[in-house]
């Protein structure tokens, strides 16, 4: 049966567009969950690099420290005249 008329072409294109919609709530429902778990894990991948990040500048600092000392050391050694 062939139809002619332009109303039936409206309900068509408003059935599409309805549908359409449903299929976009139903895309993003599913993105916002998938967000959701990549995010949470990104979370225990940030922490983890900045425990990192904090051990290093501590390492970083004492090896400074230790470093200072062995010129104060050094500087203090050469002034001592040498027995010879």
């Amino acid at each position: 049966m062939k139809r002619n008329s332009a109303a039936s072409e409206l309900v068509t294109k408003s059935f599409l567009r309805s549908e359409l919609d449903d299929l976009k709530k139903e895309i993003d429902e599913k993105a916002q969950g998938y967000r959701d778990e990549v995010l949470t894990s990104n979370d225990k991948l940030a922490k983890t690099l900045e425990t990192i990040r904090e051990d290093i500048e501590i390492g970083n600092f004492q090896m400074k420290r230790k470093v200072d000392n062995h010129e104060a050391r050094i500087k203090r050694l050469e002034k001592i005249p040498q027995a010879a």
